[in-house]
């Protein structure tokens, strides 16, 4: 018997003696409907692209409320959207006006998008929106990898990855995470299909999202590093027989050229572009240029690297001789127990910002889907999945620790959430006829509340927000002074692009360098967190409140998380 797409599960009453848990929701799952991708009849084929296509259009509506009604935007936003406005204003060639530390697909999609949106942090928001929502596809794709022929499991899944509490937050906000990670996810996806099976046109898809996710955020070079290992790691399995492992061998050179050729363009061009900005050859001015880390590991080792001296995107301090490279080994090898303990330290920042970056709910999913079903997966899918984070959990663990960052790795775990889903299920089924659409709904009337309060109460209150409340003020002053070209330094972007001025970034370094800086760059104002300064440079904070030179402005927020934004007046 053939059941649709949207009917319950025929869940069984009892369970024989001697059947493990997971073996029964298998059961019950194998026995209620066909497998989602076979083709033998129209229905099963029809079924998920039923559920898809829904999840998907809820996913859109849910993150167009959180767009529409939370009024504010990322601190991201203050780097992309400039470059964005440099290509709406002066066209899709005027690269040149466009800064080496936001890499180039986002701000030209958003002009792009903007042609028919008519303002550009719509434009954001729309390819936002349109990103987070079809998280759907690649989620089905790694349920179908890590669960073959559990289809209970697969429509799991799609409902968690529209109704994702993380996913809903970041998808509703104009910058570029949403699109990076669904970037990220369609090409690791391609990557694990064409691991199993590889062939030419995987090949090119693979090379060409890598290359596309490269021009979001430049980690995303991780996945050919990592697929490259695990091809070795398939081949030395295969070593046995001999003419497996040829014509394996035969495939992956073939994909692994074509995939080359797809990554090239991407990669040549961003090096290129910064090549023709600083003069330095590198594939990401990020890793291989700037110095401007913001806690952590990064603050520690700048410190180390480097006691006066500070790079800000393209521009230097009249106290810094010439551009430096950030070399973490360097570092390591010269200050090993300081490094070390910074680096635990973001070891234990990494592991605090797991669980609410995977969600309430969909952290207890997870423990359940592991505990069940860790040994039912395909084989190797698990090492695959932990293989990716410990990679990418070192790698941010160098440079910065932020929940933001989970934003492109969660989905990979989301089959897990499923299973733990199917589980809980089953049981209910089993104890009260419970049957698996109410789950279903249910997980979607907890998971969607908690993104949107999370977007929607940004700051102390729904709908507003210090750094909103500070940039007005600081943009009303300006045209009142008749000033078009308002500069801030500022620990706060997202108020810098709410004053709609140019955001100089804040740097570690003492208050007379920053003044020598904002004189030089003809700065108007100085934002901060004054009581997060407060406790991690306290001499700072005294000199800036005693000197003449800063003037208190304007306070936004609440005793404790205080924003402060302090006129410049190089002059005193």
């Amino acid at each position: 018997m053939i059941r649709s797409a949207g009917e319950s599960p025929n869940f069984p009453a009892g369970r024989g003696a001697g059947t493990s848990i997971s073996d029964s929701v298998a059961k019950a799952s194998s026995n209620t409907t066909r497998v989602l991708d076979s083709r033998s009849n129209i229905e099963p084929f029809l079924g998920p692209w039923r559920w898809l296509l829904g999840c998907f259009v809820g996913g859109v509506v849910v993150r167009l409320i959180v767009a529409a009604f939370a009024g504010i935007s990322h601190d991201a936003a203050a780097y992309y959207l400039p470059n964005a406005r440099a290509l709406i204003d002066g066209g899709l060639d005027n690269w040149e006006a466009m800064t080496i530390a936001v890499p180039p697909l986002f701000p030209t999609l958003v002009a792009i998008v903007h042609s028919f949106v008519g303002d550009i942090e719509g434009s954001a928001l729309c390819i936002s929106v349109v990103s987070g929502a079809a998280m759907v596809f690649p989620v089905l794709g790694f349920a179908r990898f890590v669960f073959p022929g559990r289809p209970m499991i697969h429509r799991f899944a799609i409902v968690v990855a529209f109704a994702h509490p993380f996913s809903v937050r970041y998808s509703g906000d104009a910058k570029a995470d949403a699109l990076y990670a669904l970037l990220f996810n369609l090409a690791l996806w391609c990557g694990l299909t064409l691991m199993r099976r590889p062939d030419a046109l995987r090949g090119a898809t693979f090379g060409f999202l890598v290359g596309l996710a490269y021009l979001v955020r430049p980690e995303a070079l991780g996945l050919a590093i990592l697929l490259t290992v695990a091809v070795i790691v398939l081949g030395w399995r295969k070593r046995q027989d001999n003419v497996v492992l040829r014509e394996y061998a035969v495939r992956v050179f073939l994909a692994g050229v074509i995939a080359v050729l797809f990554l090239l363009p991407s990669l040549g061009w961003n090096a290129w572009f910064v090549h023709e900005k600083i003069g330095i050859w590198t594939i990401s001015p990020k890793a291989g240029v700037l110095q401007d880390y913001d806690k952590g590991l990064g603050d520690t080792m700048n410190s180390l690297n480097a006691e006066k001296t500070m790079t800000i995107h393209e521009e230097r301090l009249s106290v810094q001789s010439s551009y430096q490279s950030f070399s973490p080994l360097s570092v390591l090898l010269e200050n090993p127990g300081k490094t070390l303990r910074a680096y635990a330290g973001n070891l234990g920042e990494y592991l605090r910002v797991f669980p609410p970056a995977v969600g309430s709910l969909t952290s207890a999913l997870l423990l359940v889907g592991l505990w069940f079903f860790s040994r039912k997966g395909r084989r190797g899918s698990l090492t695959s999945i932990l293989t990716l984070f410990a990679f990418y959990g070192f790698s941010f663990m160098i440079f910065y620790v932020s929940r933001r960052f989970w934003l492109a790795l969660v989905p990979i775990l989301l089959p897990y959430c499923a299973a733990g889903g199917v589980v809980v299920a089953l049981h209910l089924y089993r104890w009260r006829r419970v049957h698996a659409r109410w789950v279903l709904l249910a997980m979607v009337v907890l998971l969607v509340p908690e993104g949107m309060n999370r977007s929607l109460r940004s700051g102390n209150r729904w709908f507003s927000s210090p750094e909103k409340e500070l940039g007005q003020k600081m943009r009303e002053d300006a045209l009142g002074r008749g000033d078009d070209d308002l500069r801030i330094v500022s620990v706060k972007a997202r108020a810098t692009f709410y004053a709609r001025g140019t955001n100089l970034t804040f740097p570690s370094n003492p208050i007379s360098d920053i003044a020598i800086y904002m004189k030089n760059r003809d700065a108007d104002f100085l934002v901060i967190d004054l009581e997060r300064e407060r406790k991690r440079r306290p001499k700072f904070v005294e000199e800036l409140l005693t000197t003449s030179q800063f003037q208190e402005f304007v306070r936004a927020g609440v005793a404790g998380e205080e924003l402060v934004a302090f006129r410049f007046q190089p002059g005193s």
